[in-house]
């Protein structure tokens, strides 16, 4: 049986619509996924979504949010909660340049046989 692991993506307090990219060494399904807020209140359209490559696996969570706050995934998407190692996995953010961004995105998975 294999065990459950956690990936965590740190989101840099970047202006405008951008990504960023984990490398996975593995494939992975995703089971959960929440970001955290670091660094002070965030503004308005302030958004953050965990994908594999150009596919949501989330809805896009609410970052406007004070530091501290943990924000979770209200969806899991079952067409595309399984990751390949080759499409990695990607913070989806907008940040509507508002307030500050910054924050972590975390999720957890179990690896899969297929890499």
């Amino acid at each position: 049986m294999s065990q459950v692991r956690e990936y965590s993506i740190t989101i840099p307090n970047t202006a405008g619509a951008f990504n960023v990219d984990l490398t996975i060494l593995h494939g992975l399904t995703v089971y959960d996924a929440w970001f955290v807020k670091t660094g002070g209140a965030g503004g308005a359209a302030d958004t953050v979504t965990l994908s594999s490559g150009a596919n949501a696996i989330t809805n896009a969570m609410d970052a406007n949010q004070p530091d501290q706050t943990v924000v979770r995934a209200g969806t899991i998407d079952d067409a595309t909660y399984i990751v390949t190692a080759a499409q990695g996995l990607r913070a989806t953010c907008n940040n509507g340049n508002a307030g500050v961004f910054g924050g972590v995105l975390t999720c957890i998975g179990v690896p899969t046989a297929t890499p």
